[in-house]
């Protein structure tokens, strides 16, 4: 399932997925490793490339984090 966000939630969401990652004192390498999605898609949600990106996702690096999912 897609989350099928509006252009500044999406703008949010990589804001608030570098700063987790950055606050957890991870690279996108470590971030993917430890969640299982890509370092492109890592990159990609970061940049606001991703319109639509996976619930699943969101939910995998928030796990990896240990973040609360943000329920988009």
């Amino acid at each position: 399932m897609t989350t099928g966000l509006a252009s500044e939630d999406v703008a949010w969401l990589g804001g608030w997925l570098r700063q987790a990652r950055t606050a957890a004192g991870m690279t996108q390498e470590d971030l993917a490793e430890r969640s299982a999605v890509s370092v492109r898609t890592i990159r990609d949600l970061e940049r606001g490339r991703t319109r639509k990106p996976y619930a699943r996702s969101i939910r995998c690096l928030a796990d990896a984090l240990g973040v609360p999912f943000p329920g988009l």
